[in-house]
């Protein structure tokens, strides 16, 4: 083989590394929105459940978790927004594929955890209620 078969071969295997890590990136980022959508409705929906709450436990303390997030509301309606503009700004600058990559991870890992500590915090006080309605035998 001479260097210009090397050459080709090369760039050929170039080639087919850049498409796999834009099927990569693609596939990610496209989980990332559907993460932001669901985790922009999550943290719109808050206040909502702060009146519910306010209305069905009168007077009753709240988990630690559902008042902080209750507090934060608004902070995290910027986070939720700010998630995904973030993935888009790492995906038009030109960079790395590793480091867009990595960067997209770890906006995964963010979103999923907002989403998770949210809808938690959202849901705790619900299931306080459920027990009271099965009984004190419970």
């Amino acid at each position: 083989m001479d260097n210009r078969e090397l050459e080709q071969k090369w760039e050929s295997l170039s080639l087919k590394v850049d498409r796999l890590f834009f099927s990569i990136k693609a596939c990610l980022l496209s989980l990332i929105f559907f993460l932001s959508v669901s985790n922009i409705f999550i943290a719109l929906s808050i206040s909502n459940f702060n009146r519910i709450y306010s209305d069905i436990l009168p007077g009753k303390p709240l988990p630690l978790l559902t008042t902080t997030v209750f507090s934060l509301r608004s902070q995290l309606v910027i986070l939720a927004i700010c998630w995904p503009l973030v993935a888009i700004a790492c995906a038009l600058l030109r960079q790395k594929a590793s480091v867009s990559l990595l960067v997209f991870i770890a906006l995964l890992i963010f979103i999923v955890t907002q989403v998770m500590l949210t809808w938690l915090a959202l849901y705790l006080p619900l299931m306080s209620v459920f027990q009271g309605m099965a009984g004190p035998e419970n």
